[in-house]
């Protein structure tokens, strides 16, 4: 049974914005081989991820091996990782190796910033989870931008036979944002009386009409 991220064909958005040019410094892709285990372990150690925690690496692997993964990336400086890479110290992601998108190959080029998953049969079901933007980059409107792509992939154009999308969040703002950029409802609350939140379980049958990336 193949995994979902070699079901779909890897993507990579670009977005370029003249009021804030470094803008044109980051993209999003599914490409797996650009993920970072250690940066999503970082994140998932952070306090505003309140809701994960770290996995061993050996496990976050499968879990982003069984899931579609989107990735938000700002292009750094290439850093060596042995002594046959010394004289590439200054190597800019300009100068590396870039595939027909234009993302690059390498994972050294950039700097993981944000992360989503799908956890999705490809077809007919998908349940979003597991989305973030590092605090430091959530003045950039990265978070709009990365469900926005996420709703693009979740389209009747590109998943004509889905059945269910769903997921979980906070009630109130974050509720209100998944409805206007998924097309989602609530069709159930749960209770967490240790983290003292509630949360609201969102879902549409159907896949998300074109409409919805509009409404960011």
């Amino acid at each position: 049974m193949l995994p979902p991220s070699s079901l779909v064909q890897p993507r990579t958005w670009r977005r370029k914005d003249e009021k804030t040019p470094d803008d044109s410094d980051f993209f999003i892709s599914t490409d797996p081989k650009l993920i970072s285990i250690k940066a999503v372990n970082d994140a998932c150690s952070m306090d505003f991820l309140y809701w994960a925690k770290p996995f061993p690496d050996e496990i976050l692997k499968q879990i982003i091996a069984g899931s579609l993964c989107f990735g938000v990336y700002k292009h750094s400086p290439q850093i060596p990782d042995n002594d046959t890479q010394a004289g590439e110290n200054n190597k800019s992601v300009n100068d590396s190796e870039m595939d027909d998108q234009n993302a690059p190959k390498d994972p050294r080029s950039v700097e993981q910033v944000g992360f989503a998953r799908l956890i999705t049969d490809t077809v007919t079901f998908a349940y979003l989870t597991d989305v973030y933007i590092l605090p430091a980059y959530q003045s950039y409107g990265l978070g709009s931008w990365l469900v926005e792509c996420i709703a693009e992939t979740l389209s009747a154009s590109n998943m004509p036979y889905m059945r269910r999308v769903m997921l979980v969040a906070e009630g109130g703002k974050k509720e209100g944002f998944y409805a206007n950029m998924l097309g989602v409802q609530a069709i159930g609350k749960e209770e967490r009386p240790e983290m003292g939140k509630s949360f609201v379980i969102l879902g549409r049958r159907g896949g998300v009409p074109s409409k919805m990336r509009a409404a960011a």
